[in-house]
């Protein structure tokens, strides 16, 4: 059989050695060139027009951006915010917010038995520990910073001054440490508060004494003005206190208000109006109210808690002016 020339004239691969070594060759002759004098292919000339070029295009878009930042900042100011009122991103319409609530469990069930402490202890933990958080932020607060505005200075919150927030009221009543804060006899105490808005100045809900009927409303303003709020919880409508912002608690549904036996609010129902409005003043404290509840034992209560205002918004969706959790204290002669 006649052999291919082609075949014969192939030349020898060459060994992987070899192949590294020229490489390596290559390479070294890459970075340093000794006969050009030139390093990874550029002459010393080349290299200080290039790192030069760089040199003062990043130095210039450096200083830009850093006069970008210091006019940005200086448009801004550490206490007030930018967009306020309808142009922030509350719209002037605050929510509530409860606790106990743990932000790592993303619930909003509080559910506990009270024969159980360790069912319930972490609930009365997380109450305490914001407790106190309030009475040292009042008690640093206490003296040149905020005013009594309980005293009878004629005044309230001023851009400067924040008024106290005393929280003496709680060891009169049964939601403190001492009593559990009502867990441990199944009436448990819940901590509202209104989310600070900056600016929100909130216009009290007043309701007149004489009766609104159908033959004077259109004839009377303030009768007019009374009707506006006739969804308005009859709670808040008998208990409701003058300069004060209502807040009442319901069950979301039927069958839910049948299962709230009770609710006792703590001091009063409702927060002062003289806190607001929250200007960012040093050592404001938000007022709170506790509201205990009494409902009917083994069974899940969905509760909702709104403030009340002449020109706050109820959502349920979005929680504008209210809050929501459950609540379901354990039967436990039904579960044994």
């Amino acid at each position: 059989m006649e052999r291919n020339n082609n075949d014969a004239e192939k030349p020898a691969k060459p060994s992987c050695c070899t192949r590294f070594r020229t490489s390596m060759r290559n390479f070294g002759h890459y970075m340093y060139n000794s006969e050009t004098k030139e390093v990874m292919g550029r002459t010393g000339s080349s290299w200080a027009k290039i790192l030069t070029f760089y040199l003062v295009f990043y130095s210039v878009f450096a200083g830009f951006w850093a006069i970008c930042m210091v006019c940005f900042i200086k448009t801004l100011d550490p206490k007030v915010p930018t967009m306020l009122k309808m142009y922030s991103m509350m719209k002037d319409n605050p929510g509530m917010s409860f606790e106990p609530f743990f932000n790592g469990n993303q619930s909003t069930l509080i559910y506990f038995d009270p024969e159980i402490k360790a069912t319930y202890q972490e609930f009365v933990d997380e109450l305490q520990k914001i407790v106190e958080t309030w009475e040292n932020q009042t008690n640093d607060a206490m003296g040149s910073l905020n005013r009594n505005c309980t005293g009878g200075d004629g005044g309230g919150s001023t851009p400067d001054r924040a008024c106290l927030f005393d929280m003496s009221f709680l060891k009169d009543t049964p939601c403190n440490l001492k009593n559990n804060f009502g867990y441990s006899n199944g009436t448990p105490c819940v901590m509202l508060r209104v989310n600070r808005v900056f600016d929100w100045d909130p216009n009290p809900v007043t309701l007149y004494k004489f009766p609104c009927t159908a033959s004077n409303s259109a004839d009377n303003p303030n009768c007019t003005k009374t009707l506006e709020f006739k969804n308005m919880s009859q709670s808040i409508r008998t208990d409701i206190y003058e300069n004060y912002i209502g807040v009442s608690c319901q069950g979301e549904n039927d069958a839910d208000a049948d299962n709230i036996i009770r609710v006792t609010f703590y001091p009063r129902q409702g927060f002062p109006a003289f806190f607001f409005p929250y200007l960012n003043q040093d050592g404001y404290t938000s007022p709170f109210v506790m509201a205990q509840f009494e409902v009917e034992r083994g069974r899940v209560s969905m509760i909702q808690c709104k403030v009340w205002t002449r020109d706050i918004v109820h959502d349920l969706n979005d929680r504008q002016g209210s809050c929501h959790f459950e609540l379901m204290v354990s039967n436990s002669s039904n579960s044994k």
